[in-house]
């Protein structure tokens, strides 16, 4: 069986030490700075101890944004034509203190490209300015970290009797991806002569 250390934060824990409030399967080099009063201890053999997040809660934001490209498309029909670009979706940024966050709460955010699909006007070619409308989801979670302690199970048990259980800190994290399209506008940029009679042709 592996060893098992808790790090046991001091009484008044420096924002150095409170994050580090954790089970370990080594054990933690203490005092983590001058004057820390923080300790190690090593978890009796009999016990098996895990953690859990309690008490969850999240806050969930969506708003859009505009993914802006030019192309060059060309469409000789005077009929106009079904067109696509590939846009990527998925995770901007993020960031958690505890990796099971995430599927504590069902953040799920689609991965790699989605076609974004638009009209092609009759007639088109050259330069095309094609902004894309995108839904962008920001998600802040935190929730309590607690420690459980179990007795080794006996034979035939598949868990032991809880010993105790502690909280140990607040932990949390958040991300921000891009999660769907919403609208495509095209925009014909091929250039126009602007030349006038009576303008003078330099020779």
């Amino acid at each position: 069986m592996t060893e098992m250390y808790r790090f046991i934060l001091s009484a008044n824990p420096c924002d150095i030490c409170a994050p580090m409030a954790n089970l370990y399967p080594y054990a933690p080099h203490v005092p983590v700075h001058s004057f820390c009063d923080c300790t190690v201890e090593k978890i009796p053999s009999s016990q098996t101890c895990t953690t859990e997040l309690r008490n969850i809660e999240s806050s969930e934001v969506k708003f859009s944004d505009d993914d802006v490209r030019t192309s060059d498309l060309y469409n000789e029909s005077p009929n106009d034509t079904p067109e696509s670009v590939p846009v990527e979706v998925g995770v901007i940024v993020e960031s958690w203190e505890d990796p099971r966050l995430p599927g504590a709460i069902g953040w799920n955010p689609p991965s790699g490209t989605l076609p974004a699909a638009f009209t092609l006007p009759g007639h088109s070619a050259g330069e095309l300015r094609i902004t894309v409308e995108v839904e962008v989801t920001q998600v802040m979670v935190k929730a309590e970290l607690w420690e459980v302690c179990r007795r080794q199970p006996a034979p035939g048990e598949t868990t032991g009797h809880t010993l105790n259980e502690r909280k140990l800190r607040i932990v949390g994290g958040g991300a921000t991806a891009k999660t769907a399209i919403l609208n495509v506008e095209v925009e014909n940029m091929a250039g126009v002569d602007e030349y006038e009679p009576g303008d003078e042709v330099p020779v």
